[in-house]
């Protein structure tokens, strides 16, 4: 076999594992956070920056000294977007202040 021919089988691309397609945000939009899901009033306790959007979810970064953890439960508004509920489903450590947070919307 070729090397081309190697080269261009290797760099077949695979199918996306994603239920939703990605796209990126409006430029410096913010997701507001609130703690708080038992109470009717929204009052955002912390603030992050959206990375990537999808219907279902998104990608945020914000401070490392939030208390996140998989599986938490809140209320969230995205951008321009309605508050809704999130959960938090996985959390990566970036730097010692900032973590990388994917969450799934629940309405």
């Amino acid at each position: 076999m070729s090397k081309s021919k190697a080269t261009k089988e290797s760099q077949v691309k695979k199918p996306s594992r994603r239920k939703s397609v990605r796209f990126p945000p409006d430029l410096a939009a913010f997701a507001y956070i609130d703690l708080k899901t038992s109470e009717k009033t929204f009052n955002p306790e912390y603030t992050a920056l959206i990375i990537e959007e999808s219907y279902r979810g998104a990608y945020i970064v914000m401070r490392a000294d939030a208390h996140f953890k998989k599986d938490l439960e809140f209320k969230i508004k995205p951008g321009n977007l309605a508050t809704m509920r999130a959960q938090v489903r996985w959390i990566k450590k970036h730097s010692s202040k900032v973590n990388e947070i994917g969450i799934e919307y629940l309405e």
